[in-house]
This record gives C-alpha cells, sequence and structure tokens, in this order.
C-alpha cells in the first residue's frame, strides 16, 4: 500500500515550499519512504518500485543513494590502492 502526503512550509523570507512524501508499507518487507518536489514524480515512483516489490526484483538504493563520492575516493585509497602496482615497480623482471 502506499500514500503519499503533501508538506507546505514557509521560509524565512516568506517563501513557500511544498514537497510530497511517498511512503510504501508492504507486508513482509520494510517501509520505504522518499521525498519529492512534484506529486507526479512522487506517484511515478511509487508504480515503480510496487511493480517491481510485485516481480521480486526490487533493489533497494538507499545506501548508494546516501554514499558520497568523497567516502568511495578514501575507501579507494584505503582499500584497492595499497594492492596496485606502482610506476616504480617494473612489471614481469627481476632485479
Amino acid at each position: 500500500m502506499a500514500s503519499i502526503e503533501k508538506r507546505v512550509w514557509r521560509k524565512p523570507d516568506g517563501e513557500s515550499v511544498t514537497r510530497y512524501d511517498a511512503t510504501i508499507t508492504r507486508k513482509g518487507s520494510r517501509r520505504r519512504t522518499k521525498t519529492f518536489k512534484l506529486r507526479t514524480a512522487a506517484e511515478r515512483w511509487v508504480r515503480l518500485v510496487e511493480a517491481e516489490i510485485e516481480r521480486g526484483v526490487f533493489k533497494s538504493t538507499d545506501i548508494a543513494e546516501r554514499t558520497l563520492l568523497r567516502d568511495i575516493m578514501r575507501r579507494y585509497l584505503k582499500e584497492v590502492a595499497p594492492l596496485k602496482k606502482t610506476s616504480s615497480q617494473k612489471s614481469g623482471s627481476r632485479p
């Protein structure tokens, strides 16, 4: 089951801001929530995710959406870069 809730608030400068919170709740699955600027975008996301859940092909992208490039680069430098050959090493030859 899905629901879309409209949220409206005012910025300090008096401008009105509208957002739509889309929530999908399924028995046996955790709740999925995402915020959109447009109601049509929220409705499209709900239809897409519900269809993927029904077909059994839904893959959560929560972690990927929260991961910053900075974090990926740090992890690469820590875990992968030390395993790479440096330019000072000669490939395939022995001293």
